[in-house]
């Protein structure tokens, strides 16, 4: 009965009504792709940047305090921790800064010491680049009487630099080392790619005449990744001599800035969704207006005004549904075909990154899309409630 009733509401429909029905419809498909492509692409850029952030830094790291001194010796008193899943792998280093020269110029740099072996069970993510024979000059730097370096990706040059000026401690005033390029390290991100190099622990540490078991600080990798943050709190109490800091507070910045804009593109994407949306109540306007005649033999005929506004919002969501659906495939399809296109390329220097990166799960999608129904549900329903109260037994004058 329903079905027939709604027919006949809906019979010839008007040429101007099915223009405004598909402009509306269009509208909200824009919005809806613009909102669901705009979230893919900053997820995308989180992801990327969390990603790249972990790989280098691990989990967390424990740091050296000024007052303080960081050794080997203290995993003990972490891994005694009974209260976590535990500790997973470590890695100690050294940090100290020098200057990159020859090559293609001079480029100040962070000098990291690391162990390989226990580097690469830490640092899963990062992507190493060995020259022929690289891993085995760095893994046994005995065999070449320059220091072995492996350069940050964007550093790396037709021409690679010889050597690297840093002070020492018999020459504080500063000590040009001859060092030999064994490969490339790639993080994901152009800040770290383009600041950092790894040289051996042992070898760094002895320019500085550092014990062995003295170390800047050494980086985790935890069993169980989430306990990451109540772990950092809870150590940070126990151990008041040393900074633990997890892989998000070393880059603080850069994320609180990303989630600035992260939440600024939402909501801007969510404003053209609601004034598409918007739109619905001319639908339901002109609705109303042209099916005055038909809406008032209904009444006559003993239809309440529920079931009318029932039947009046039933013709009116369909374009908001319409409109998603086209809007959800459209943006579907631009964002494959942008993440396989590769057809946007971005400045490394700025963005960290250089291709635009973009991840989208099921549950965002279905997300956006079930909000998106009910705030049209919403707009509609207010709007037919509002022109339903018109008195449209009038219509009965055309009859």
């Amino acid at each position: 009965m329903n079905s027939i009733l709604f027919n006949f509401l809906n019979r010839d429909t008007p040429r101007l009504l099915k223009l405004t029905h598909r402009l509306v419809a269009a509208g909200i498909a824009t919005a809806v792709a613009m909102l669901i492509v705009t979230i893919a692409i900053m997820q995308g850029f989180w992801g990327s940047y969390v990603s790249a952030a972990r790989g280098f830094h691990g989990d967390m790291v424990i740091l050296q305090d000024p007052e303080g001194i960081v050794s080997t010796d203290m995993l003990s008193e972490f891994r005694s921790d009974t209260h976590s899943s535990g500790i997973a792998a470590e890695s100690p280093f050294i940090v100290r800064e020098g200057l990159l020269t020859g090559g293609n110029g001079v480029n100040g740099v962070v000098v990291k010491g690391i162990d390989w072996d226990s580097f690469s069970r830490v640092h899963m993510g990062l992507l190493v680049r060995w020259d022929e024979g690289g891993d085995t000059k760095f893994l046994s730097p005995a065999t070449t009487s320059a220091l072995p370096v492996i350069l940050g990706s964007a550093l790396d040059a037709t021409e690679r630099p010889t050597h690297l000026f840093m002070p020492t401690k018999v020459h504080p005033e500063g000590e040009s080392i001859p060092i030999n390029v064994v490969g490339t390290f790639s993080s994901g991100l152009y800040d770290y790619d383009h600041q950092f190099i790894l040289v051996p622990r042992h070898q760094l540490g002895a320019l500085y005449h550092l014990p062995e078991k003295t170390v800047d600080g050494i980086a985790l990798r935890l069993n169980n990744p989430d306990e990451t943050w109540s772990l950092a709190r809870r150590w940070q109490d126990q151990f008041l001599n040393v900074t633990v800091a997890t892989w998000g507070e070393l880059n603080y910045a850069m994320f609180d800035a990303l989630r600035l804009q992260r939440t600024t593109f939402v909501v801007l994407m969510s404003l053209f969704v609601l004034i598409a949306l918007s739109n619905v109540t001319g639908v339901v306007g002109l609705q109303v207006w042209f099916r005055r005649r038909e809406a008032a033999i209904l009444r006559l005929l003993g239809l309440s005004r529920s079931e009318l506004r029932r039947l009046i919002w039933r013709s009116a969501i369909r374009t908001s549904i319409v409109g998603v659906t086209i809007g959800t495939s459209l943006a579907l399809v631009i964002i494959s075909w942008l993440r396989f296109s590769h057809f946007i390329e971005l400045p490394a220097s700025v963005y960290f990154v250089e291709q635009l990166p973009l991840q989208m799960k099921t549950l965002w999608v279905g997300v956006v899309v079930s909000g998106v129904l009910l705030a049209a549900a919403t707009v509609t329903a207010i709007a037919v409630v509002r022109m339903a109260k018109l008195p449209i037994l009038k219509g009965l004058v055309r009859i």
